[in-house]
């Protein structure tokens, strides 16, 4: 965990570092959570539908052919397991 100083001007407002907006994605006009949790700020970048949706087409696509059963379904998962 890196711990980075930083002011707070009249308004109450702070300045995310660069390092901390380019890691976590934050952009001008981006959300985020301010939550609170044991006695400390959190701050959670909320991801756009945008980028979840680069997320799911990412992985990889897993295609199942009809299970009718638990025991076709562990017949499917051990199939894909075994080397």
């Amino acid at each position: 965990m890196v711990d980075v100083e930083v002011k707070v001007n009249v308004k109450g407002q702070i300045v995310i570092p660069k390092v901390f907006r380019d890691a976590y994605g934050i952009a001008p006009g981006s959300t985020a959570t301010l939550a609170e949790g044991d006695g400390e700020l959190v701050l959670r970048p909320k991801k756009s539908m945008a980028e979840f949706e680069r997320f799911l087409n990412a992985m990889p696509k897993v295609r199942l052919g009809k299970i009718d059963s638990d025991a076709d379904y562990d017949a499917e998962m051990k199939s894909r397991w075994t080397t």
